[in-house]
């Protein structure tokens, strides 16, 4: 039979090969990995505007957020995605006073910021400050 119509076979393995790989990718972006772009500078120099990554998906099923966690989080009021990192955790208390973010009271270590990008940037931004001001809150058990 296949000696009959060779180039139907071919059809049909063209299209049980797109069918599969349809399928793989499908179910590697919904369970595995997720792709992501990142919009606006907000995460330099960690992350440049308009870099690719992927999320993980299955660390966070298997061990949640966790502080300092590069997080992808989805705005329902702009319908759109942002790539933030995770400084405070349900309930702390947050806070920046003259460019030092606290948690709980305590100044945090941003380890991951670029001291000579800090410094370029504070002298731009906020009154010579790398991060804004602002008064303390509590978060919210979510």
């Amino acid at each position: 039979m296949k000696e009959k119509h060779p180039i139907l076979y071919e059809i049909l393995d063209f299209a049980k090969m797109i069918l599969f790989s349809f399928i793989f990718v499908l179910l590697l972006t919904n369970f595995i990995i997720r792709p992501v772009q990142v919009m606006g500078p907000s995460m330099h120099p960690t992350l440049k505007n308009e870099e690719m990554g992927f999320t993980n998906i299955i660390s966070l099923k298997l061990s949640g957020i966790q502080r300092y966690d590069v997080v992808v989080a989805y705005l329902e009021t702009k319908d759109e995605q942002i790539v933030k990192r995770v400084i405070g955790m349900p309930n702390d208390t947050i806070c920046c006073v003259d460019g030092v973010v606290y948690v709980n009271g305590e100044a945090i270590d941003e380890y991951y910021l670029d001291a000579d990008y800090v410094l370029e940037q504070s002298q731009l931004e906020f009154d010579g400050k790398f991060t804004k001001d602002f008064g303390e809150f509590v978060l919210g058990e979510d």
